[in-house]
C-alpha cells in the first residue's frame, strides 16, 4: 500500500561540509593518511567485482497456473532453493497473453505456503517494462520503481514498510538505488515519525553513512559521518558537525574512538560529493515511484468494479488491493494519534528543558548576587578597616607630636640647666674674687 504522505525531492548541494580550523593541539591528518582505510576497502571491492564478472541473474520462465494458452512470465529464483519446483508454489497472471508471453497491463500473483508476492506493470515478452509495483501484503511492504531484470542495471525504487502490532505503529521509507555487480547501492532511510534521515552508500564490504540530524531539535549535531566496515561498527575517519558551529573529527576502530584529529578539507569535499550523489539517486527513485504508481492506479481502475471477478482465486483476496484507500483512512487515524503523542512528548521535553534553563539562570543569578554581596561586604569591611587605620594613624601622629614636644622641652630644660650651671660657675668665681654675689639664682 502506498501511503499518501508526501516524500519531497531532496535538495542537491544544500550542505557543504567544512573542516574545523581551530584546535591546533590536535594532530593534522594529511591527504595520504586520510585515505588509508578506504584504499584497503576499495582494493577488497575490486577483488569482489572480479569474482562477480561472470555472475548471471537467476530467473526462470514459468507458465501461470490460470492460463491454458502459453503465457510465460520471467520469475526470479534462488538457485540453491528454487521455489518454483515446490508443491505449494503457484503463479497466476491477471492480464493478456501475446506470442506465448504475458502481455499488457496486468498483475502476476506468486504464492507459496508462507508468501504472497504480487507485481503490477505493463508487460512485454513476459517481463514488466520499465516500471512496476511490488506488493507483499503479508508483511505490509510495497515497492514502486523501475523494473530491471538485469543485474548490471540498477533499479530505482521507494519501499514502504508498515509494522502495526500490539499498539505500536512504525512506518519506514527506503529510497533505493539497488546498485550492480560493478557499482555500490545507494539508500536514503526515513520515517514520518522521526526527524532523522540516514544516507548510505553501500559496497559489498563497507559503507559510507551520513546521518542528517539538522531537523532534530534535541540533538546538538547537524550531521554525523562515518565509514562502517561491519553493521554498527565504524572503522575509519569520521566527523560530526555541530549546530552551534564547528566540527569534531576523529579516527575510529571497530566502533571505538582512537583519537581526535583535524581532517583535510579535501575529505569533507569528498563526503559532500557522496551526500549529493545519494540525494540525486533518491530523487530518481521518487520520480520512478510516481510512474510506477500511475501504472498501478490504471490497473486498479480496471479491476476495482463490482462486476469484475476471477475464477482462479478467492475474489476477496483478489480485490484486496482495491481496499488500499479504505485501509489508509484507518491507518491515517493511527498515524495522527502517534504524531500527536510524539508532539506531546516533544513539548513536554521542551518544557522540561526550559524549566532546567530557568532554574540554571536563577541559580546563576543567585550566585552572581552572592558574589556581589560578598564584594560589597568586602568593600565595606575594607572601608571600615581604612577608617580604623586612619584613626590609629592620627593617634600615632598626635602621640608623635607630643613625644616630639616632650623631647624638645627636655632639650630646652637640659640646655637651661647647663646655662644655669655655667652662671653659677661664674658667680662662684666672682665671689671668690670679691666676696660679693652678683647674680641671684634659685638653685
Amino acid at each position: 500500500m502506498k501511503l499518501k504522505l508526501t516524500l519531497k525531492y531532496l535538495p542537491i548541494g544544500a550542505f557543504i561540509f567544512t573542516a574545523c580550523t581551530g584546535q591546533p593541539s590536535l594532530p593534522k591528518i594529511d591527504e595520504m593518511e586520510v585515505q588509508k582505510y578506504e584504499r584497503n576497502y576499495l582494493a577488497e571491492y575490486d577483488k569482489i567485482k572480479q569474482q562477480n564478472l561472470n555472475y548471471k541473474d537467476s530467473f526462470k520462465w514459468i507458465q501461470p497456473k490460470n492460463k491454458k494458452e502459453k503465457c510465460k512470465i520471467y520469475v526470479s529464483i534462488n538457485p540453491k532453493d528454487d521455489k518454483t519446483i515446490k508443491a505449494n508454489y503457484k503463479l497466476f497472471w491477471d492480464g493478456k497473453c501475446k506470442n506465448g508471453y504475458a502481455y499488457g497491463l496486468g498483475r502476476e500473483i506468486e504464492t507459496t505456503l508462507y508468501t504472497n508476492i504480487q507485481q503490477i506493470g505493463y508487460y512485454e515478452g513476459g517481463k514488466a517494462k520499465e516500471f512496476c509495483s511490488f506488493i507483499d501484503p503479508l508483511n505490509n511492504i510495497t515497492k514502486e520503481g523501475t523494473c530491471s531484470y538485469n543485474i548490471k542495471k540498477p533499479n530505482y525504487s521507494v519501499t514502504t514498510k508498515i509494522l502495526d502490532e500490539n499498539g505500536n505503529l512504525e512506518i519506514n521509507y527506503t529510497l533505493e538505488n539497488s546498485g550492480t555487480t560493478s557499482s555500490p547501492a545507494l539508500f536514503v532511510q526515513m520515517s514520518p515519525f522521526s526527524n532523522v534521515q540516514t544516507y548510505i552508500k553501500a559496497y559489498p564490504n563497507f559503507a559510507y553513512i551520513i546521518t542528517d540530524l539538522s531537523k532534530e531539535e534535541f540533538d546538538n549535531r547537524n550531521f554525523h559521518f562515518t565509514i562502517a566496515k561491519k553493521p554498527g561498527k565504524s572503522n575509519g575517519f569520521g566527523f560530526e558537525t555541530l549546530k552551534q558551529g564547528g566540527t569534531i573529527s576523529g579516527e575510529v576502530s571497530n566502533g571505538n574512538l582512537i583519537r581526535r584529529v583535524i581532517l583535510p578539507q579535501s575529505y569533507f569535499n569528498k563526503v559532500s560529493a557522496i551526500f549529493d550523489e545519494i540525494k540525486q539517486s533518491a530523487n530518481i527513485s521518487l520520480e520512478a515511484q510516481k510512474r510506477a504508481l500511475i501504472i498501478k492506479n490504471k490497473y486498479k481502475k480496471r479491476i476495482c468494479k463490482k462486476n469484475i471477478k476471477v475464477p482462479f482465486m478467492n475474489n476477496k483476496e483478489y480485490k484486496d488491493i482495491c481496499n488500499e484507500d479504505k485501509k489508509f483512512k484507518h491507518l491515517k487515524i493511527k498515524i495522527d494519534q502517534k504524531l500527536a503523542q510524539i508532539n506531546k512528548l516533544r513539548q513536554e521535553k521542551r518544557n522540561q528543558i526550559n524549566t532546567q534553563r530557568l532554574i540554571q539562570a536563577r541559580e546563576m543569578e543567585a550566585l552572581a548576587a552572592r558574589q556581589r554581596a560578598i564584594t560589597a561586604n568586602n568593600m565595606q569591611a575594607f572601608n571600615s578597616f581604612m577608617t580604623s587605620l586612619n584613626s590609629i594613624n592620627r593617634s600615632l601622629d598626635i602621640a608623635n607630636m607630643r613625644m616630639q614636644q616632650s623631647t624638645n622641652n627636655m632639650m630646652m630644660f637640659n640646655q637651661q640647666q647647663e646655662h644655669n650651671r655655667y652662671l653659677r660657675g661664674i658667680d662662684r668665681s666672682l665671689r671668690n674674687l670679691s666676696g660679693t654675689t652678683w647674680i641671684n639664682s634659685p638653685y
